[in-house]
């Protein structure tokens, strides 16, 4: 069972079992949504091979930097969150395909733009 706070649920216990469950089983997709993070586990950056990650329904409301590290990304869906900004870390995904933003605060952008991606801010792959 997760930790309760006065917002609500927040499952971090959920989420390090699902990362260690595709870490031992080398898996290259990990969701993570509707858990109530309001950060990312540490753990998720030792996950190189990650190639799908969806932090959707979650209370992100801002990325850590390593989240750039995960280079073999290719489909990041990141819908629902508060998110008002994204870390420029991200024009490190240059694999990237698909990239989900809907229901989030942002006001803008960032300068950088992955090869691949048509227009995020409407998630269109």
């Amino acid at each position: 069972m997760g930790r309760k706070s006065r917002e609500g649920l927040i499952d971090v216990q959920a989420a390090e079992e699902r990362i260690r469950q595709a870490a031992e089983t080398h898996a290259d997709a990990l969701n993570l949504s509707n858990l109530g993070l309001a950060e990312l586990p540490e753990s998720l950056g030792h996950f190189a091979a990650l190639r799908t990650l969806n932090l959707s329904g979650n209370r992100l409301s801002a990325l850590p930097a390593w989240l750039g590290q995960l280079t073999a990304l290719q489909y990041l869906e990141l819908n629902f969150n508060q998110l008002s900004a994204l870390p420029e870390s991200l024009g490190q995904l240059t694999a990237l395909e698909s990239l989900f933003l809907f229901g989030n605060k942002l006001t803008a952008l960032p300068k950088f733009r992955p090869p691949d991606l048509t227009d995020p801010s409407l998630g269109v792959r």
